[in-house]
């Protein structure tokens, strides 16, 4: 029986640990992170950089939509649920910092301008913004 010996057991351990965090590193250049979500996405521009435009639609639909998305969203382990899951969390954020359409039940109204006030009162009483000079 073959025993693993501590110091290998740590170099590998701190192969991982620097491949994580580098891993990581890379991540935050190539998708940096926003403040601002809404702002930071262009999705005329992302979904069109998805086309395939030699492919004939009516040949191949999916590869004519969809032919550059990998290639453009490199995933780990293709987790595309969570890029859409992000996304979606995106969209619905926007909606609750937009003022209420007339349309919507009364319920909905309500709890978008609920969602509203909690920021603003979440916003105004934060102290790590503010600076005590004494």
């Amino acid at each position: 029986m073959y025993e693993l010996k501590p110091a290998l057991v740590l170099f590998l351990g701190a192969i991982y640990g620097a491949s994580r965090y580098f891993m990581d590193e890379i991540a935050d250049v190539v998708y940096p992170p926003c403040d601002h979500p809404t702002q930071c996405y262009d999705y005329v521009q992302e979904l069109s950089s998805s086309l395939n435009r030699k492919v004939d639609p009516c040949d191949n639909f999916y590869e004519h939509v969809c032919g550059y998305w990998k290639q453009n969203h490199p995933f780990p382990n293709g987790d595309q649920f969570a890029l859409l899951s992000y996304r979606l969390q995106v969209f619905l954020f926007d909606l609750l910092e937009r003022p209420p359409a007339p349309s919507l039940p009364a319920s909905t109204q309500r709890s978008v301008i609920g969602y509203q006030v909690c920021r603003q009162v979440y916003e105004t009483n934060r102290n790590d913004m503010k600076v005590s000079f004494v």
